[in-house]
């Protein structure tokens, strides 16, 4: 499935780099795209992967989930 997470304080590729491996490191992500212009997180999941524990991630990483 894919899920789509708008994520605010991204202001750079380190940032770009840093929300997407905060979002592959959660177990069944199978890849993800951070965008920089759009301030959102697009990622390819298992089935069973919550939208909560990605954005948990992605605060725990220091970015705000909106």
């Amino acid at each position: 499935k894919v899920i789509v997470i708008n994520v605010e304080g991204m202001m750079c590729k380190h940032c770009k780099a840093h929300v997407e491996n905060a979002c592959m490191n959660v177990a069944g992500v199978l890849s993800c795209e951070a965008s920089l212009e759009l301030k959102n997180v697009t990622i390819n999941c298992e089935n069973y992967v919550s939208e909560e524990e990605i954005a948990k991630s992605i605060v725990d990483a220091g970015y705000e989930v909106k």
